[in-house]
């Protein structure tokens, strides 16, 4: 959106079907802003099904150079048997720190995990 005139300038809908079907949490209570300061700024948002995902901030599309496509699957390299989509998500967005971007996560209520 502008801020100056609240035109909107794009919008994105991230459809993961399924997995966002299943949801453990169905809201995210915002997006994170990162800049390289030389021209390159994006938006990260975190999907329904754990995904986050890297927009454009001018565009709205997908960063090119970003996960596949822009998307990062945050469910791959989690060492615990029992997750899977419906077990894990978020409702805070991400945040950067520098050039990492933080994530945290919401469990299924009465779900363990053991460490």
């Amino acid at each position: 959106m502008d801020g100056a005139t609240g035109e909107t300038l794009w919008m994105y809908r991230f459809e993961e079907g399924e997995r966002g079907e299943h949801a453990v949490r169905f809201n995210n209570r915002g997006v994170a802003y990162w800049t390289n300061n030389q021209g390159d700024e994006r938006i990260f948002t975190i999907s329904l099904g754990y995904q986050l995902i890297a927009l454009n901030a001018k565009t709205g599309l997908p960063a090119a150079g970003f996960g596949n496509k822009g998307v990062v699957d945050l469910l791959i390299g989690l060492d615990r048997e029992n997750i899977k989509p419906g077990i894990i998500g978020a409702t805070s967005p991400a945040i950067v720190v520098g050039d990492t971007v933080v994530v945290g996560s919401a469990l299924e209520l009465g779900v363990c995990a053991k460490i």
